[in-house]
């Protein structure tokens, strides 16, 4: 009776394990989806490739790319992949004065803590220096404020690996 008991459970746990792995969404897309679909996706967006910036190992299918759209000089937007598989998606600004960023840092941050309603882990809040993450749904997200002599902030989009 004991084996059965054990048997049984065995395949409950087995089938609550095999399920599908869930991904982060960036702006509405999913994380899971084939490089090449986000790639198609953002250039039908207005993306351009930043040549200058792209690092892509054709011979291991992994690689690193930037894109720009056209006017927005003070925007960037990196994907990093492997075998077709999205590794993170960064976005990268910069601005003319501190207080922008600081405006807009906190704007994504309470934004992105309403979407996801999960208060961000903030291991650094600073005048100059803030981030904040949030670990949710296969991936993980960081709000990163940087106010030296050029004021950046990025917010990076990570997918986890599967367990």
């Amino acid at each position: 009776m004991k084996k059965v008991i054990y048997a049984v459970f065995g395949i409950v746990l087995l089938c609550a394990c095999s399920g599908e792995r869930e991904y982060p969404n960036y702006r509405g897309m999913s994380m899971g989806m084939p490089y090449k679909a986000l790639y198609d996706t953002l250039l039908m967006q207005g993306y351009q490739i930043d040549t200058a910036h792209c690092s892509i190992d054709s011979a291991a299918n992994a690689g690193l790319l930037t894109l720009v759209r056209e006017g927005q000089t003070n925007f960037g937007l990196s994907v990093k992949f492997h075998a077709d598989t999205i590794d993170a998606i960064q976005e990268s600004y910069i601005a003319t004065y501190n207080d922008s960023t600081r405006h807009l840092w906190q704007s994504i941050r309470d934004s992105l803590e309403k979407t996801l309603d999960a208060w961000p882990n903030a291991p650094l809040l600073k005048d100059d220096h803030k981030l904040a993450e949030f670990k949710y749904n296969g991936g993980k997200i960081s709000v990163l404020l940087e106010n030296t002599y050029t004021p950046t902030m990025s917010v990076l989009y990570e997918t986890t690996a599967q367990e």
